[in-house]
């Protein structure tokens, strides 16, 4: 056993004799977690491969606020959905503001193209962001609470390319990391008019 693992054991047995003592300790919140040495040295080199095949591929890194107004998601998602309706860290301010943790960074991605002017500028514009995501579910192995999520944003450009390259990006991140013969399977809900009736049709089903 290297002696880092003997120092962590070290210390969980130390943290269970004083709960045993009836000593308070405090403990991450359900679903969340800390995340250190080994592990960290991972996301560490998966986010260096990210940000180097972003660069490449002319993406511009931006950094989304953790808080958003609530109806942000509300209306970029839907108010039917598991993410909106169950799923969501909701808080309301001293203010009376309701803020939500982001679950996910596309809808604070496009927010702040539009609040920032980047529809001003030559377009399409490139984003890639990095960070946590936040969904109040049930944590089971391989989902928890809180996650670091990396994402992609293509934006102004109403072509195909824009899609094929986003999957082309996560094709790649698959491949740096060992991950060989990677398939994509692909599915389409329609254009924005046939989606109302595909919904209705999902929903009676």
């Amino acid at each position: 056993m290297g002696m880092q693992k003997k120092q962590i054991l070290k210390t969980k047995k130390a943290i269970a004799r004083k709960r045993s003592q009836g000593t308070q300790t405090f403990q991450a919140p359900k679903g969340m977690h800390d995340i250190y040495e080994p592990d960290i040295a991972l996301f560490d080199d998966l986010q260096d491969v990210v940000r180097d095949l972003a660069r490449a591929y002319g993406y511009q890194h931006i950094e989304i606020p953790v808080l958003e107004d609530k109806d942000l998601f509300v209306r970029s998602v839907g108010l039917d959905t598991d993410m909106v309706e169950k799923e969501m860290y909701v808080l309301k301010t001293r203010g009376r503001d309701i803020l939500a943790l982001r679950p996910e960074g596309t809808a604070g991605v496009a927010r702040a193209y539009i609040q920032n002017g980047f529809m001003y500028m030559p377009q399409p514009v490139k984003l890639w962001y990095w960070g946590p995501m936040f969904r109040y579910e049930n944590p089971q192995a391989g989902r928890y609470r809180q996650h670091i999520q990396a994402g992609f944003e293509f934006l102004g450009a109403d072509n195909p390319i824009a899609d094929a390259e986003t999957m082309q990006l996560a094709v790649r991140i698959g491949e740096s990391f060992g991950l060989k013969n990677v398939c994509v399977y692909l599915n389409s809900i329609g254009c924005s008019a046939c989606r109302v009736s595909y919904r209705k049709a999902l929903k009676a089903y």
